[in-house]
């Protein structure tokens, strides 16, 4: 059945007229949502294999290389095709788009390249497309499809000095990358150019939890110690801030995630001793208050439009809270299963996320999925996408990406020209 499916993906012209000139954008879509429904229609087979992969995910001692290993192999088939674009349907569409520039129809050349760009926002012919369409007349939508898709890999970096780097986090005005190790209790300080400044020893035990702070300081977690503590970018102790909980009855209870909310404030992913129970909540002066019930375990958190937007860990749907007091709500997006993610990251322009931990994805303000960037592609199977954060400098909109599985950390640029109001 599968063979069958990939067969008429790769022969898709041959299902149609032999002019190009001739096709529409509605007619190469429909063509591929037949073949789409198809592959809807197998969904109870590769459920069977997500069972599998689901199985075999939770044998005991089984190491985390290895299980990634079996999540790509048993999920990753119908994913690249349900979320993914096939070279031989893009190539029909990359076709489309060049005839009708040729016949200079700059709308239906921008929606035949935007079809493959949001499935591939690196592809290369298409951008080229993008750049003739440009000269176009009417050659403003080329320009508002390229800050649409715009994501470029500037540089990787790290892979001598990052065993396994779990955080990042930004200095926006002086640019330094901070990453913590989950191997090593320290934290690695990058220049944006890659150069390692300096490796900080900091005396804990675990510091993998990490926020910047201010221009130059930043926080970690200490579990070991049950609090948070502020270093300036030297590494030098400035704050210690006690995690007790206000009600002591919740027992001893040590920090896992940390946002800062304001002056004093902080939002917390806190466990208790033996790591059996957890927690979300807001830890102030007077202590750590959880927030009530929670959908699901927690994994992370962060601050979007000023509220509380927190990750499930076992099925990757976002939630979010208003400070009203409501239970969490979730955060709609138009997009594939996401659950086996590790995290999402705000920016201007609405917000990105990893899916299976080797695919970027890109949402706009709305909820709806801009592109879908696989990122394995780019960097090898290895690829786990652990952390990210983007971050504005120098008149552009950045993201780093701290890839576990190629032990390294990843520059790219998702907004060239930034317009300030």
């Amino acid at each position: 059945m599968s063979i069958d499916i990939l067969r008429r993906l790769e022969c898709f012209a041959s299902e149609l007229p032999a002019d190009p000139s001739r096709w529409t954008v509605e007619g190469l879509d429909a063509a591929f949502d037949a073949i789409l429904d198809r592959i809807r229609e197998m969904r109870p087979h590769f459920a069977a294999s997500e069972e599998k992969a689901e199985d075999a995910s939770r044998i005991e001692g089984i190491g985390g290389a290895l299980r990634h290993w079996i999540e790509i192999n048993l999920w990753d088939f119908p994913r690249r095709l349900l979320y993914g674009m096939h070279p031989g349907v893009a190539a029909c569409y990359l076709a489309l788009a060049a005839a009708k520039i040729q016949q200079g129809d700059a709308q239906t050349s921008a929606a035949a390249l935007a079809r493959v760009l949001r499935y591939d926002p690196t592809n290369s012919t298409a951008l080229e497309l993008l750049a003739k369409l440009e000269k176009l007349p009417g050659g403003e939508i080329a320009r508002r499809l390229r800050r649409q898709f715009h994501i470029r890999h500037l540089k990787s970096f790290g892979k001598s000095k990052l065993f396994l780097p779990f955080n990042v986090a930004v200095h926006k005005k002086s640019g330094s990358v901070l990453v913590s190790d989950l191997r090593q209790p320290q934290i690695a300080v990058f220049s944006l150019a890659g150069r390692l400044k300096r490796t900080l020893d900091l005396g804990l035990s675990d510091a993998a939890a990490l926020i910047a702070e201010g221009e130059d300081d930043f926080i970690v977690c200490d579990p070991g110690h049950r609090q948070l503590v502020r270093f300036d970018i030297n590494g030098c102790i400035l704050e210690t801030i006690a995690v007790r909980p206000r009600d002591p009855h919740l027992g001893e209870i040590m920090p896992a995630y940390a946002r800062r909310l304001g002056r004093d404030r902080f939002a917390l992913i806190v466990s208790n001793s033996d790591h059996s129970q957890a927690w979300l909540g807001e830890m102030s002066q007077e202590g750590f208050t959880p927030y009530g019930d929670l959908p699901e375990l927690i994994h992370c958190i962060n601050i979007i439009d000023g509220q509380l937007v927190f990750r499930g860990y076992y099925t990757g749907r976002l939630y979010r809270l208003d400070g009203s007091g409501a239970p969490p709500k979730v955060l709609e997006l138009a997009t594939p299963r996401l659950y086996r993610n590790y995290c999402f990251a705000p920016s201007r322009q609405g917000m990105f996320m990893d899916f299976r931990a080797n695919t970027l994805t890109k949402f706009n303000v709305n909820g709806e999925l801009q592109y879908i960037l696989s990122a394995d592609k780019m960097f090898g199977p290895k690829t786990i996408i652990m952390d990210m954060e983007a971050f504005e400098h120098d008149g552009r909109e950045l993201l780093c990406i701290a890839d576990h599985g190629n032990r390294c950390v990843h520059l790219f640029e998702i907004d060239a020209h930034i317009h300030t109001e």
